[in-house]
Protein backbone atom coordinates (compact mmCIF):
# COMPACT_ATOMS: atom_id res chain seq x y z
CA UNK A 1 0.00 0.00 0.00
CA UNK A 2 1.38 3.38 -1.05
CA UNK A 3 -0.07 6.70 0.15
CA UNK A 4 0.59 9.87 -1.83
CA UNK A 5 -0.33 13.37 -0.69
CA UNK A 6 0.41 16.93 -1.77
CA UNK A 7 1.18 19.76 0.68
CA UNK A 8 -0.56 18.01 3.60
CA UNK A 9 -0.48 21.16 5.76
CA UNK A 10 -2.95 20.96 8.63
CA UNK A 11 -3.50 17.19 8.14
CA UNK A 12 0.20 16.29 8.35
CA UNK A 13 -0.24 14.72 11.81
CA UNK A 14 -2.52 12.06 10.29
CA UNK A 15 0.37 10.71 8.20
CA UNK A 16 2.12 9.50 11.36
CA UNK A 17 -0.55 6.83 11.75
CA UNK A 18 -0.13 5.38 8.25
CA UNK A 19 2.62 2.80 8.91
CA UNK A 20 0.84 1.73 12.09
CA UNK A 21 -2.27 0.74 10.11
CA UNK A 22 -0.40 -1.13 7.36
CA UNK A 23 0.64 1.49 4.79
CA UNK A 24 3.98 0.37 3.32
CA UNK A 25 5.13 3.66 1.82
CA UNK A 26 4.03 7.28 2.26
CA UNK A 27 5.07 9.93 -0.27
CA UNK A 28 4.66 13.61 0.56
CA UNK A 29 4.92 15.91 -2.45
CA UNK A 30 5.90 19.42 -1.41
CA UNK A 31 5.19 22.46 -3.56
CA UNK A 32 5.28 25.27 -1.04
CA UNK A 33 5.17 27.99 -3.68
CA UNK A 34 1.73 26.86 -4.87
CA UNK A 35 -1.48 28.20 -3.39
CA UNK A 36 -3.80 25.28 -4.14
CA UNK A 37 -6.98 26.81 -2.76
CA UNK A 38 -9.75 26.83 -5.37
CA UNK A 39 -7.49 24.93 -7.80
CA UNK A 40 -8.46 21.25 -7.70
CA UNK A 41 -7.35 20.81 -11.32
CA UNK A 42 -3.77 21.80 -10.40
CA UNK A 43 -3.75 19.46 -7.37
CA UNK A 44 -5.06 16.63 -9.57
CA UNK A 45 -2.52 17.30 -12.31
CA UNK A 46 0.44 17.12 -9.91
CA UNK A 47 -0.82 13.96 -8.17
CA UNK A 48 -1.78 12.27 -11.46
CA UNK A 49 1.61 13.01 -13.00
CA UNK A 50 3.47 11.55 -10.01
CA UNK A 51 1.26 8.45 -9.77
CA UNK A 52 1.34 7.75 -13.52
CA UNK A 53 5.15 7.84 -13.56
CA UNK A 54 6.02 6.32 -10.19
CA UNK A 55 3.25 4.12 -8.76
CA UNK A 56 1.89 0.84 -10.15
CA UNK A 57 -1.64 0.34 -8.86
CA UNK A 58 -4.81 -1.72 -9.28
CA UNK A 59 -6.89 0.41 -6.93
CA UNK A 60 -6.61 4.12 -6.21
CA UNK A 61 -8.53 5.13 -3.09
CA UNK A 62 -9.46 8.77 -2.69
CA UNK A 63 -11.31 10.60 0.05
CA UNK A 64 -14.63 12.29 -0.50
CA UNK A 65 -13.97 15.09 1.98
CA UNK A 66 -12.19 17.94 0.28
CA UNK A 67 -9.43 20.15 1.61
CA UNK A 68 -10.40 23.81 1.91
CA UNK A 69 -11.96 25.29 -1.20
CA UNK A 70 -11.44 22.53 -3.78
CA UNK A 71 -15.12 21.47 -3.92
CA UNK A 72 -14.35 17.71 -3.75
CA UNK A 73 -13.30 17.74 -7.42
CA UNK A 74 -9.75 16.38 -7.21
CA UNK A 75 -10.72 12.68 -7.68
CA UNK A 76 -12.76 13.49 -10.80
CA UNK A 77 -9.98 15.54 -12.38
CA UNK A 78 -7.55 12.70 -11.59
CA UNK A 79 -9.83 10.13 -13.21
CA UNK A 80 -9.85 12.32 -16.31
CA UNK A 81 -6.07 12.84 -16.25
CA UNK A 82 -5.31 9.14 -15.70
CA UNK A 83 -8.14 7.96 -18.01
CA UNK A 84 -9.41 5.47 -15.41
CA UNK A 85 -12.87 4.37 -14.30
CA UNK A 86 -14.05 6.36 -11.28
CA UNK A 87 -16.75 5.20 -8.85
CA UNK A 88 -18.18 7.54 -6.23
CA UNK A 89 -19.64 6.99 -2.75
CA UNK A 90 -17.97 3.59 -2.31
CA UNK A 91 -18.95 1.88 0.95
CA UNK A 92 -17.35 -1.55 0.51
CA UNK A 93 -14.51 -3.07 -1.54
CA UNK A 94 -13.21 -6.58 -2.17
CA UNK A 95 -10.03 -7.25 -4.11
CA UNK A 96 -10.45 -10.21 -6.48
CA UNK A 97 -8.21 -11.72 -9.15
CA UNK A 98 -10.75 -10.86 -11.84
CA UNK A 99 -11.28 -7.27 -10.69
CA UNK A 100 -12.46 -5.10 -7.81
CA UNK A 101 -15.87 -5.89 -6.31
CA UNK A 102 -17.45 -2.56 -5.35
CA UNK A 103 -20.53 -1.50 -3.41
CA UNK A 104 -21.51 2.13 -3.78
CA UNK A 105 -24.45 4.36 -3.02
CA UNK A 106 -26.51 5.66 -5.93
CA UNK A 107 -29.29 8.22 -5.76
CA UNK A 108 -31.95 5.61 -4.92
CA UNK A 109 -30.15 2.47 -3.76
CA UNK A 110 -26.89 0.61 -3.23
CA UNK A 111 -25.28 -0.87 -6.33
CA UNK A 112 -22.87 -3.82 -6.45
CA UNK A 113 -20.51 -4.46 -9.36
CA UNK A 114 -17.27 -6.12 -10.41
CA UNK A 115 -14.98 -3.56 -12.02
CA UNK A 116 -11.87 -4.17 -14.12
CA UNK A 117 -8.56 -3.06 -12.63
CA UNK A 118 -7.22 -0.41 -12.31
CA UNK A 119 -10.03 1.71 -10.87
CA UNK A 120 -10.40 4.90 -8.82
CA UNK A 121 -12.72 4.56 -5.82
CA UNK A 122 -13.98 7.65 -3.99
CA UNK A 123 -14.84 6.61 -0.46
CA UNK A 124 -18.28 7.58 0.82
CA UNK A 125 -19.82 7.13 4.26
CA UNK A 126 -18.83 3.80 5.79
CA UNK A 127 -21.48 1.19 6.52
CA UNK A 128 -19.68 0.63 9.85
CA UNK A 129 -19.75 3.02 12.77
CA UNK A 130 -16.01 2.67 13.47
CA UNK A 131 -12.83 3.91 11.85
CA UNK A 132 -9.59 1.95 11.79
CA UNK A 133 -7.24 3.64 14.24
CA UNK A 134 -3.86 2.29 15.33
CA UNK A 135 -3.39 0.85 18.79
CA UNK A 136 -0.81 2.29 21.17
CA UNK A 137 1.43 -0.75 20.55
CA UNK A 138 1.24 -0.18 16.77
CA UNK A 139 2.06 3.51 17.21
CA UNK A 140 5.07 2.76 19.41
CA UNK A 141 6.48 0.33 16.82
CA UNK A 142 6.52 3.06 14.18
CA UNK A 143 7.37 6.00 16.44
CA UNK A 144 10.58 6.93 14.59
CA UNK A 145 9.07 6.56 11.11
CA UNK A 146 9.07 9.53 8.73
CA UNK A 147 7.42 9.81 5.30
CA UNK A 148 9.44 10.23 2.13
CA UNK A 149 9.32 13.93 1.21
CA UNK A 150 9.82 14.98 -2.42
CA UNK A 151 10.38 18.66 -3.11
CA UNK A 152 8.85 19.44 -6.49
CA UNK A 153 10.81 21.66 -8.88
CA UNK A 154 9.07 25.01 -9.14
CA UNK A 155 9.87 25.35 -12.85
CA UNK A 156 8.07 22.08 -13.61
CA UNK A 157 4.87 22.87 -11.72
CA UNK A 158 1.65 23.62 -13.62
CA UNK A 159 0.65 27.26 -13.74
CA UNK A 160 -2.86 28.61 -13.29
CA UNK A 161 -3.63 32.14 -14.38
CA UNK A 162 -7.32 32.00 -13.57
CA UNK A 163 -7.15 34.36 -10.61
CA UNK A 164 -5.00 35.80 -7.86
CA UNK A 165 -5.91 35.44 -4.20
CA UNK A 166 -5.22 38.50 -2.11
CA UNK A 167 -6.09 39.67 1.36
CA UNK A 168 -8.89 42.23 1.55
CA UNK A 169 -8.95 44.05 4.90
CA UNK A 170 -12.28 43.84 6.70
CA UNK A 171 -12.37 47.22 8.42
CA UNK A 172 -15.40 47.86 10.57
CA UNK A 173 -16.71 51.17 11.79
CA UNK A 174 -18.62 51.66 15.00
CA UNK A 175 -20.59 54.75 16.00
CA UNK A 176 -22.65 55.36 19.09
CA UNK A 177 -26.20 56.41 18.23
CA UNK A 178 -27.21 58.93 20.89
CA UNK A 179 -30.98 59.52 20.82
CA UNK A 180 -33.86 59.16 23.27
CA UNK A 181 -36.41 57.45 21.01
CA UNK A 182 -36.37 54.77 18.33
CA UNK A 183 -37.42 57.37 15.73
CA UNK A 184 -34.56 59.60 16.85
CA UNK A 185 -32.08 56.68 16.50
CA UNK A 186 -33.44 55.86 13.05
CA UNK A 187 -33.06 59.49 11.94
CA UNK A 188 -29.46 59.53 13.22
CA UNK A 189 -28.64 56.32 11.28
CA UNK A 190 -30.14 57.81 8.10
CA UNK A 191 -28.09 60.93 8.64
CA UNK A 192 -24.87 58.92 8.99
CA UNK A 193 -25.60 56.76 5.94
CA UNK A 194 -26.57 59.67 3.70
CA UNK A 195 -23.87 62.03 4.93
CA UNK A 196 -26.47 64.45 6.21
CA UNK A 197 -28.05 64.94 2.78
CA UNK A 198 -31.83 65.07 2.68
CA UNK A 199 -33.52 62.28 0.73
Amino acid sequence: ITAVTLNPGYSEHILKNFPAIGVDETIVLQAESLDLRFQPEITAEILSDYIANNVAYDLLLMGKQAPPANSALVPFYMAEDLKKTCITDVTNLEYRETGIFVEHITRNSTEKMLVKKPVIAIIGNSIHSYIRVPTLREKLKTKKWKPQVIELEETKLPVSNNFVLQYVPDNRMCKVIDADTDVGKANKIIEILTGGKEQ
